[in-house]
């Protein structure tokens, strides 16, 4: 058992990779961070979903100037970060900055969150093949919709480790706003807890007639939804076209064997890591 200084080391360690992975030259998401200024363009309203120590937050701050932005975060260590970057950087900039420790879903009940203590993201539930120990958190949570203003144009960035559907069944009000862009992270697994697939994500966003299209060149989860389109036959197409990579991603979680998807899981992550650190 670890005592509670190893347990100290391990976040800080932690969070010094974390910070060169979202702000060091090897950044993660250097594609979609570099297009921010075309999908922010009219936003004035901004909420990083998922915002872990606020990389979209950051540069979302540097963009806009009079905007409000909302910076949501379960992970209880990540939020302590996440806080002082948000009073740190709305200083800098001309925008309103709030911090919000709370689980972003489709109730306002408290929720349990699974935390990994390393810098491997937790959520809702438990991704055995990404980490062994979780510790599991009380964390308030949110609905998307409290912080729906009619009056603002929004784009919401959302990174949740599979549960995109939840938090977006929580987003009424902002999937009928023409004016609304959604980021979305669309991670494989889905959301094992309620057994919805990416499948299921793509179904319910094609039937709130949102137009779906690549963030970036490379091959990535990460998607815009918009209301760039409105013809069905068109938007059928353009789903078509995405759905293949995403149910091949999801079929090769699905089919092969646990332990194997752990092995490939865990020596990408190693891979990554050492190439981080080296930078």
């Amino acid at each position: 058992m670890m005592t509670d200084e190893e347990k100290s080391e391990k976040l800080d360690a932690a969070l010094a990779y974390l910070y060169k992975t979202y702000f060091g030259e090897q950044q993660i998401e250097k594609e979609e961070i570099g297009r921010l200024p075309e999908l922010l363009a009219e936003c004035n309203l901004f909420v990083d979903i998922g915002a872990s120590l606020g990389m979209y937050t950051y540069f979302a701050n540097k963009i806009l100037s009079g905007a409000r932005i909302y910076a949501i975060e379960a992970d209880p260590d990540r939020f302590a970060e996440l806080q002082q970057n948000c009073v740190k950087w709305e200083k800098e900039g001309l925008n309103q900055i709030k911090a919000i420790h709370a689980i972003a879903g489709d109730s306002k009940e408290s929720a349990k969150f699974f935390k990994t203590g390393t810098h491997i993201s937790g959520g809702v539930f438990a991704i055995s093949e990404r980490a062994d120990d979780y510790n599991v958190v009380e964390v308030p949570q949110v609905m998307l919709d409290d912080f729906y203003d009619p009056n603002r144009k929004a784009v919401v960035k959302i990174d949740v480790e599979g549960a995109e559907y939840r938090v977006l069944k929580g987003a009424a009000k902002f999937l009928v706003d023409a004016h609304t862009k959604f980021i979305v992270g669309i991670h494989s697994w889905g959301d094992r807890e309620r057994g919805k697939t990416p499948m299921d994500l793509l179904r319910f966003l094609f039937s709130k007639h949102l137009n779906i299209s690549k963030t970036s060149n490379h091959l990535t989860a990460n998607y815009l939804f918009d209301h760039t389109e409105s013809r069905r036959a068109v938007l059928l197409w353009r789903y078509m076209i995405h759905a293949p990579l995403l149910l091949a991603r999801q079929l090769y979680r699905g089919l092969l064997p646990r332990p194997i998807i752990r092995y490939v899981e865990r020596t990408l992550n190693r891979m990554r890591k050492r190439k981080i650190e080296n930078s």
